[in-house]
């Protein structure tokens, strides 16, 4: 992501943009995998950075807040962070042997959710479908 664009956003959002603050922005929104917090903090140790615990969570919770990213709990209650900033909806595959988040999207399966709600007498203001399954042996 642009550092001048992050900058523009913070600022329009009227948030204080750190230097700690911006390093933790860059590497999570940097990144296209699905974190968890042992992940970012692993990142944070190799840029150097004196960046503590309590300003990545108070930083993961403003991201979350403003809708750049988005926390999951999968079905193992594993918690991972997602960069939603500048991604079209989609959902996810989760192997269960590794652990490995894999995204798709669909056409035929957004109209039919759409669907189904209309029928219910719903008007959809979002949702989130997690498959889970194991890569197949040949």
């Amino acid at each position: 992501m642009k550092k001048k664009i992050l900058n523009e956003v913070l600022q329009a959002l009227d948030i204080k943009a750190t230097k700690s603050r911006m390093e933790l922005i860059e590497i999570i929104l940097g990144s296209n995998d699905h974190m968890s917090i042992d992940d970012i903090l692993n990142k944070v140790r190799k840029s150097k950075s004196n960046i503590g615990i309590a300003t990545v969570y108070r930083t993961l919770k403003l991201l979350e807040d403003h809708n750049f990213i988005v926390k999951h709990v999968f079905k193992n209650n594993t918690i991972v962070y997602e960069n939603t900033f500048d991604k079209a909806h989609h959902h996810h595959l989760i192997d269960i042997n590794d652990g490995h988040v894999v995204e798709y999207e669909n056409v035929d399966l957004e109209k039919l959710i759409h669907s189904i709600a209309d029928q219910l007498g719903y008007e959809l203001t979002g949702h989130s479908i997690e498959l889970y399954g194991r890569k197949k042996v040949k």
